[in-house]
């Protein structure tokens, strides 16, 4: 138990900043699209948002802008807690707890005890709090969060919410239609029940010691004794999700919508918060000041009390279908109702340009700076000479959607569509000739040369072409999925991605050979820089990448839960990525994610390595370690038969403290007894870590 302590004692005197290199990040929506559930207000300036992915907001001027703060895991958070401008909380999924000490700008972090997902936390004063979550989950501290203890609660019933009256009297609000009160600082708990047993109670708060409001399904109930007892005070046909008072008079419940009252709930007004968006979370710093967080990112402001909300992220975010770049700066991407965004900075700017029309638009190309093209829902094709200042429409005379467009030059292109359509342009899309139908969907058409091409769509189908299209020839592949996206190096070398499916040529598709279809999920779009190294989406967020030709895949990025559609780099370095609710993510060094942690502060005095956190862990863990002096480090980790399974570090590096991130997602391994080896110097220690599928 000491040395564990000792360790723990470590962890927490090496003060941490962290260096993000080759990554993915988020252009559109600002500041990020991720989900967020929970917000919390310091004061009218500084402000704390957290959600899915790891995602943790600041803003220090009000919300006009907002940084990401903790970018060193993956797991959902649910709440963030501030005591004072300095001390804050983040609870997490898997038992994940983060610590500042600093107002946000280095987190530590703390051992839970436990791998149930914490959904909320709070405080009594500097010292004494409690996290609560899942299955009866119980977490108190006292001491500011530096350890915790888990205590009973004699109960499986997930706890959502927890009001803190002083060090002994606290009440938790559940699942089950029930509390939690503890009369004795959460020693002994005693259960309450308040509602059916399918009602969830989501959120507590008192405005005084005496009185109390507990969202509770589609009621809100009131307490004036302190707890002892609840009426019903508000039913709506509506689900309650959290509810906040300032005072004995003013407070604000959210549903579907803001409730407002300013009689202590004698009587309740309702104000909607605009469209578009489902909201978790909101706190107000004064009556008239406050936020509400939710679903893509969403950040919502009042000023003055309510009554009228305003955006300070993005409010419009069409899904984006498609995405291309004829050089490093400049691009467009389409989507939904007509949507076509441009950029001349790499994205760091997208700029709406009037396409005429609200139907979807499905893909774009452009072949120079000022030519390009966009098809879409119902025959629809759009064509600039002008970078997309105006867009002349094109007349295909099909009827049907218009799916995938490729083109070589300023006149000769095609394009592939719902029913096997097939078109054909030599004037630069004046006039369009229908080529044969071919019997599939086809999403995706690509050409090398004038004369060779490919069609790929529904059931597995490719279909090739070596006369510009005039006739195709069917070439098997051994699956019946759907394809949906295809890539071609040249005549010989191309990937095809479709429902957990990826295909691979090197004969210009007289064979494929499926590469991988262990992943389980739909892959929407490929592109590759040459042989070797190439990148594929994936259902609900994720970037692969391959170095070997697709022999192997890595996971680059899981750090959103929206849909990608479409990726495109316009060098190995330089790549973007769009998708649903207006996605748009940029990388600059072809996205290979590095994440380490550094001393800033006093010198190790002597060499450490520390156990892997979380252990057993799935999917990822932490490893943290300490050197003295300069030295060459290697990190590496093996398995039971000694055989190395991942190279975490392997450089020169100067003294200080340092935390590896170790996640399966980049090697495939099954459950069961890890070792990994620090190796500095002359130092060599070996610890053990288990991985629990």
């Amino acid at each position: 138990m000491k040395k564990i302590g000792l360790v723990f004692c470590l962890v927490l005197f090496f003060s941490i900043s962290f260096q993000i290199n080759a990554q993915w990040f988020w252009q559109n929506p600002y500041p990020q699209g991720n989900e967020l559930t929970s917000v919390d207000v310091v004061d009218n300036s500084n402000i704390w948002a957290v959600g899915k992915n790891g995602t943790l907001l600041n803003t220090k001027d009000g919300g006009n802008n907002w940084s990401t703060q903790l970018r060193f895991t993956q797991n959902n958070l649910s709440d963030v807690y501030f005591i004072d401008s300095n001390n804050g909380i983040v609870v997490g999924d898997t038992g994940t707890i983060f610590r500042s000490t600093d107002g946000g700008i280095n987190w530590i972090t703390q051992i839970s005890g436990t791998y149930n997902n914490l959904f909320s936390v709070s405080f009594y004063d500097n010292n004494f709090g409690l996290a609560v979550g899942k299955n009866g989950t119980i977490l108190l501290t006292t001491n500011g969060g530096d350890t915790w203890a888990i205590k009973s609660s004699n109960t499986t019933a997930w706890l959502y919410d927890v009001w803190i009256k002083n060090n002994n009297d606290i009440i938790i609000v559940c699942s089950q239609g029930t509390i939690l009160k503890s009369t004795n600082g959460g020693e002994d708990w005693s259960q309450e029940i308040l509602g059916s047993q399918n009602t969830v109670f989501r959120s507590i708060t008192f405005s005084s010691n005496e009185i109390g409001w507990i969202a509770a399904g589609t009621k809100i109930l009131k307490t004036t004794d302190g707890g002892n007892s609840w009426v019903e005070n508000l039913n709506e046909n509506d689900e309650f999700l959290s509810v906040r008072f300032i005072d004995e008079n003013n407070g604000f419940i959210l549903g579907s919508t803001l409730y407002k009252t300013t009689d202590g709930g004698s009587s309740w007004s309702s104000f909607s918060l605009g469209s578009g968006v489902y909201l978790h979370s909101f706190d107000f710093s004064d009556f008239n000041t406050g936020w509400a967080v939710g679903t893509h990112g969403s950040i919502l402001k009042t000023t003055n009390g309510g009554s009228n909300w305003f955006f300070q992220t993005e409010e419009y975010k069409p899904d984006l279908m498609s995405v291309d770049f004829v050089n490093q700066n400049t691009g467009w991407a389409v989507g939904s109702s007509g949507s076509i965004l441009k950029t001349q900075d790499s994205g760091n700017l997208w700029i709406y340009q009037d396409s005429g029309t609200m139907v979807n638009l499905l893909d774009v190309q452009f072949i120079n700076s000022n030519i390009g093209w966009v098809v879409g829902q119902g025959e629809t094709i759009l064509k600039t000479t002008n970078g997309g200042s105006n867009w002349i429409t094109q007349q295909g005379g099909s009827g049907y959607n218009l799916n995938s467009i490729c083109f070589l030059n300023q006149d000769l292109g095609w394009i592939g569509g719902q029913a096997g359509l097939i078109l054909k342009t030599t004037d630069g899309g004046q006039n369009w000739i229908s080529l044969p139908t071919i019997n599939i969907y086809i999403n995706s058409i690509v050409f090398v040369n004038p004369n060779v091409g490919w069609i790929i769509g529904s059931f597995g189908k490719i279909f090739k072409t070596t006369d510009a299209g005039a006739n195709w020839t069917n070439q098997p592949c051994g699956t019946y999925k759907d394809l949906y996206s295809i890539y071609m190096l040249d005549e010989d070398n191309g990937w095809v991605v479709g429902s957990d499916i990826i295909l691979r040529t090197t004969d210009g598709g007289s064979n494929w050979a499926i590469q991988n279809i262990q992943l389980g999920f739909a892959y929407t779009s490929v592109h590759f820089s040459n042989t070797n190294l190439g990148w594929i989406l994936g259902g609900y967020g994720k970037i692969l990448n391959t170095t070997d030709g697709g022999t192997t895949w890595q996971y680059q990025f899981r750090g959103t839960d929206d849909w990608l559609n479409s990726i495109f780099f316009s060098d190995e370095n330089n790549g973007w990525v769009v998708g649903s609710y207006g996605a748009i993510l940029h990388t600059t060094n072809g996205g290979v994610t590095f994440v380490e942690e550094e001393n800033n502060f006093a010198q190790p005095k002597e060499f450490l390595l520390q156990q892997n956190y979380p252990n057993p862990f799935n999917p990822s863990t932490s490893i943290q370690y300490a050197i003295n002096s300069t030295q060459f480090v290697t990190l590496k980790v093996y398995d039971l038969l000694g055989r190395e399974v991942a190279t975490l570090v392997n450089e020169e590096k100067p003294a200080g403290s340092y935390n590896a991130q170790f996640t399966i997602d980049n090697v495939q391994l099954g459950s069961g007894i890890y070792f990994y080896k620090l190796q500095a110097g002359d130092f060599i220690e070996t610890k053990k870590m288990i991985l629990l599928k």
